[in-house]
This record gives C-alpha cells, structure tokens and sequence, in this order.
C-alpha cells in the first residue's frame, strides 16, 4: 500500500512538473501578445477581396491581389469602433487548437486577404484564404488547416457583402 501511494505521488509530481512545460503555439501566442499589448482604438483593418468566380490562366498572388491597380479586388477600410467586433471575436473564441501548421501544399490562390494592424502599421494578424480551395488558409503566412473561427474573424467587417461568399470561406 505504502508503495502504491508513493507512486501516485510520483506520477502526480511528473504530471503537474509537465503540465508547465507544454510550449503554446507560437503562431497564436504572437497574436495574443500583440491584441493584450494594443489599445482597440489604435487598431485598423483592410480586407482584399476578389471574387473566387473570376478565372485567371494562373492562380492570383497575393502581390496581385494587393496591387493597387487591380480593378478586380475589393477593398474594406475598417478602423476605431469598427474593428471591435473582429478583434472580439479573435480575443475571445481564437484558441492555439484551432491554428494547426500543414505542409505547403500547392501555389497559392489569392482571394480573401484579412489584416489586422496597428497605428503604426505593424501587423498583428494577416489571415489569406482561398476562393477554390477553403481548405487552405495562411495564418501569419503560415500555412494551416481550415478553421471556421478564420471566417467568424472576417465576416463582421464585411457586413452584407460577406453573404454571397459565405459557402466559399467555410
């Protein structure tokens, strides 16, 4: 008996030591560092959208996407109260589980491009999904698995327009 208690205690310690050592995910714990350190005022967010039924001979990039003069995109400019219910959603229901890293794929295919910066222009989070393929999603410019919490981010700063896209992003 005396023995069978000693071993649960030593199993417990090896248990509670561990359960300190487990590393958070770097790609979540970045983001969270970042929203504890901002004040919500100072935060501002730009969405490029491009319509995932417009073909292309090639994937677009996201340099293309981005490209000032890309007539196919379209751009949403949100700032001050209008990104708390966004930052709301990452603050309270984005969890490091939900950010897994995958092997590179394929090329990327540039559609819904998300990001979340401060006044000084430091990003804090850029989430870029695919039209084609929802499965892909770079999180930070990491690829990772599909997690409807990336469309729950960006569907309250894309108001009704976020409606006709919906089935495609989750």
């Amino acid at each position: 008996m005396k023995k069978m208690i000693v071993g649960l205690t030593l199993i417990l310690l090896v248990m509670l030591t561990c359960s300190g050592c487990s590393e958070k995910n770097p790609l979540y714990q970045q983001v969270r560092d970042a929203l504890e350190r901002e004040d919500p005022a100072n935060l501002k967010i730009t969405i490029y959208y491009m319509n995932p039924d417009i073909q292309f001979r090639t994937y677009p990039t996201l340099e293309q996407l981005t490209a000032p003069d890309n007539d196919s995109v379209t751009v949403y400019h949100l700032d001050g109260d209008r990104t708390y219910s966004s930052v709301q959603v990452i603050k309270s229901e984005l969890k490091d589980y939900m950010i897994v890293p995958t092997e590179p794929a394929k090329q990327e295919n540039a559609r819904l491009y998300y990001v979340l910066e401060n006044n000084a222009g430091e990003k804090i989070l850029e989430l870029l999904l695919e039209g084609v393929n929802p499965v892909c999603v770079y999180f930070n410019g990491t690829e990772v698995e599909y997690h409807e919490i990336f469309y729950r981010i960006i569907k309250p700063c894309m108001g009704a327009a976020i409606r006709g896209i919906r089935g495609r992003f989750y």
